[in-house]
């Protein structure tokens, strides 16, 4: 199976969120090296991580890059 964007979209990363000292929010996705955005509210950053984690991925798969997948535990 070929694993496209979308599918990456949808996996549960572990996303790291805090307000900087503007009052910014900050949200970066560790696993995702690099993939780090900012928002003036919580929704704003999260939409803003949205577009660019697309884009992060889009580049990722087109030179063929190794993308870390997140481990989940199975109960």
């Amino acid at each position: 199976m070929e694993k496209t964007v979308n599918y990456y979209m949808n996996l549960p990363y572990v996303l790291e969120m805090w307000r900087d000292e503007d009052g910014d929010w900050i949200v970066r996705v560790p696993l995702l090296k690099g993939l780090m955005t900012h928002g003036n509210t919580r929704e704003h950053a999260l939409e803003m991580l949205d577009e660019a984690m697309a884009l992060w991925l889009e580049v990722a798969l087109e030179r063929g890059m190794e993308i870390p997948e997140p481990q989940v535990e199975k109960v």
